[in-house]
Formats: structure tokens, C-alpha cells, sequence
């Protein structure tokens, strides 16, 4: 199977996200495990940037799912690329909440000259590093894992 990495980015439509979150989280996990899918969801506050890994035939459905979802606006598509591995193996998704990512994402977004080396330094820059927040409970934030 040959795998793709899509990336994407968009403006979260209501002030309410993060209570959506906490229901979008764990299904999109349990989703994604079902079809093959890793990858990190990142929310600043305002936007939504995700990368996600798996087969085309698993990702393209999906993306346009997430594509007519009212509860986002601006979806972005940055790029969908082949990769020989996974960044995220493991990971049916990843969350964290990274408000200081905003700029670099505005940046992004409302650039019309955005190319492909820009939306790849964004997704690198929001992976690095990164500790990963779980949501489960009563939409507590509890436990971390790394990739």
C-alpha cells in the first residue's frame, strides 16, 4: 500500500470548538484506527491544522468530509503528498491545543502566494517536538505520548 500525508488548515466557525472537541476527538480516533489513518490535529484558538497519513483511498473520503464540515470555514488544503513511512505512526490522532501556533498559521492561511515549501515548513514546525494532550472524560485534558 502506498501511503500520503495530507496536510490542510481552517478557521474553527464557532467560539464553542473546544467543547466539540471533546466529542470530535475520540470518534475521529476510533474512526481513523477502523481505516488506517495517523496523524495530529492542532487547534490554536481560532484555527484547525491537521496532518494526517494513510492510504489515498482511506484520506480522500475523509478529507471531504472534513472539507463540508459546518463547524469549520476556509478549509485550506496545503498539500497530499506519498511518503515512504509514517510521522505518526501509532497516533489514530493526536491533539494539542498550541495557541503561540497562530501566527505562523494566520501566515499561512491568508498568504495567496502560499507554496508548497511554506506549507511544508508550517507542518514540520507544528510536529516537532510536539507533546501530545489526550482528551477523554469528562473533557479533561489527561495523559501525553510522544511519536
Amino acid at each position: 500500500m502506498v501511503l500520503h500525508r495530507t496536510f490542510y488548515l481552517s478557521v474553527a466557525h464557532e467560539t464553542d470548538a473546544p467543547v466539540h472537541l471533546r466529542s470530535i476527538v475520540p470518534r475521529a480516533r476510533e474512526f481513523n484506527a477502523r481505516c488506517g489513518i495517523s496523524g495530529l490535529l492542532v487547534y490554536d484558538g481560532v484555527h484547525f491544522a491537521q496532518i494526517l497519513e494513510g492510504s489515498l483511498a482511506a484520506l480522500l473520503p475523509l478529507l471531504s468530509r472534513i472539507a463540508a464540515d459546518r463547524r469549520h470555514t476556509r478549509f485550506t488544503s496545503l498539500f497530499t503528498e506519498p511518503i515512504a513511512s509514517r510521522g505518526f505512526e501509532g497516533w489514530a490522532l493526536g491533539y494539542t491545543h498550541r495557541p503561540q501556533a497562530r501566527q505562523d498559521i494566520v501566515r499561512v492561511l491568508d498568504s495567496p502566494l502560499t507554496n508548497y515549501g511554506e506549507a511544508v515548513k508550517l507542518a514540520r514546525h507544528l510536529a516537532d517536538g510536539i507533546q501530545i494532550r489526550t482528551l477523554h472524560g469528562r473533557g479533561g485534558v489527561a495523559g501525553e505520548q510522544q511519536p
